[in-house]
C-alpha cells in the first residue's frame, strides 16, 4: 500500500489529504475476535499516514451482527479498539457499519442470510452505533471521529430511519459507484436514467440524494467511489474524473471524496478494476484523474 500510494503522489504532485484502508473483522488481537491485530503492520499503518502528511480514514466494523452488538459481544473489540486509537496524539476518522443497508453483510440492518434474516432497521442500528460510540468516549479514545456511511440508493426505506443522531456522528456520506455502460439500458447507476452515469449523476440528483438529505446535518464526505472502464468508449473514464471538480462544486455540503483505488475483478468480475490508471494502455483514464486532483477545490488544507 505505502508505495502504491507514493507513487500516486508523485504523479499527482501532492499529498492525500486522507488515506483509507481497512482493518480485518474476522481477526483475533490477543484473543479478542473482531479485528486484526495492529502489530502485524510495521510501520504501524496510522502512524505512517500521519507521517506522509495525511489521517488515517479507517474502515472497520467487527463480524457480529447487529443484535449481538445490542447484547455487548463486540463491547470487548470495540475497547480494545479504543485504548490502541487514543494512544496516538492525532485524529483518526472510523467508517464503522460500512454500507450497513447491503444485505451480505454481518453487521446489515436489512435483513439477510448473512445475519439470521433479521430486520435491524431504526431502532436496533441506532442502539448498535450508540453503544459503539458510548464505548470509545468511556475509554477516552477522544481522537477518533465517526463517519455514518449507507449505500446511496439500495434499501431507502431503512438508512431514513437508522441515522444514529448528530451527537453520535461526526461526518455522513454514501457509497457509489458508475457500474454501468454506455447505452445499456438493463444497467442503472442513477434513479436519472440506464447505462453510463456522472459523478454528479450518482450523488447529486435531486432532493432524494443522500448529500441533500443528510449534507445540512453534518460535513458530507463521499466513502467509496469510482468507475468502470468502457472499452468501447475508451475516453468516458478520464472524462469521468475530469468532470468531478465542476460537479463539486455545486455540492453545498460536499466536503471530500475517498477514491476506491483497487483491482477487484478476480472477485467481482473482469470489469470491477476499479485503479485509477486502469487500463494503462489507455493513459487517458490517468490523465484524467490527475486533472481532477490539481483542480483547487480540492486542496482542504
Amino acid at each position: 500500500m505505502q508505495a502504491g500510494v507514493l507513487q500516486r503522489e508523485q504523479d499527482m504532485g501532492r499529498k492525500f489529504d486522507g488515506i483509507g484502508f481497512q482493518y480485518g473483522a474476522s481477526d483475533s488481537w490477543g484473543g479478542v475476535y473482531g479485528m486484526t491485530d495492529p502489530t502485524y503492520f510495521t510501520p504501524r499503518i496510522e502512524q505512517w499516514v500521519h507521517d506522509n502528511g495525511s489521517f488515517p480514514a479507517i474502515t472497520w466494523t467487527p463480524n457480529y451482527t447487529i443484535a449481538q452488538m445490542n447484547n455487548g459481544a463486540a463491547d470487548a473489540i470495540w475497547a480494545k479498539a479504543a485504548n490502541y486509537w487514543k494512544t496516538y496524539s492525532f485524529p483518526i476518522m472510523l467508517r464503522p457499519f460500512m454500507e450497513f443497508d447491503n444485505p451480505v453483510l454481518a453487521y446489515a440492518a436489512v435483513p439477510d442470510a448473512a445475519n439470521g434474516n433479521v430486520n435491524s432497521c431504526g431502532a436496533p442500528f441506532i442502539a448498535a452505533w450508540q453503544r459503539m460510540v458510548r464505548v470509545f468516549q468511556q475509554n477516552g479514545a477522544t481522537n477518533v471521529g465517526f463517519w455514518w456511511t449507507p449505500e446511496e440508493g439500495v434499501t431507502r426505506t431503512c438508512v431514513n430511519i437508522s441515522y444514529p443522531g448528530d451527537a453520535y456522528v461526526d461526518w455522513v456520506g454514501s457509497d457509489w459507484y458508475n457500474t454501468c455502460l454506455v447505452g445499456n439500458t438493463n444497467q442503472w447507476c442513477t434513479p436519472l436514467h440506464s447505462g453510463w452515469a456522472s459523478f454528479a449523476e450518482i450523488f447529486n440528483y435531486g432532493s432524494a440524494s443522500q448529500h441533500a438529505l443528510w449534507g445540512p446535518r453534518k460535513p458530507f464526505v463521499i466513502g467509496e467511489t469510482a468507475t468502470w472502464y468502457d472499452s468501447n468508449y475508451p475516453s468516458y473514464k478520464g472524462a469521468w474524473f475530469a468532470a468531478i471538480p465542476a460537479a463539486a462544486k455545486n455540492m453545498l455540503y460536499l466536503r471530500g471524496i475517498e477514491f476506491y483505488d483497487q483491482d477487484v475483478s478476480s472477485v467481482e468480475g473482469a470489469l470491477s478494476n476499479f485503479r485509477v490508471d486502469y487500463p494503462t494502455s489507455t493513459t487517458s483514464a490517468y490523465t484524467g484523474f490527475k486533472q481532477m486532483a490539481a483542480d483547487p477545490w480540492f486542496n482542504t488544507k
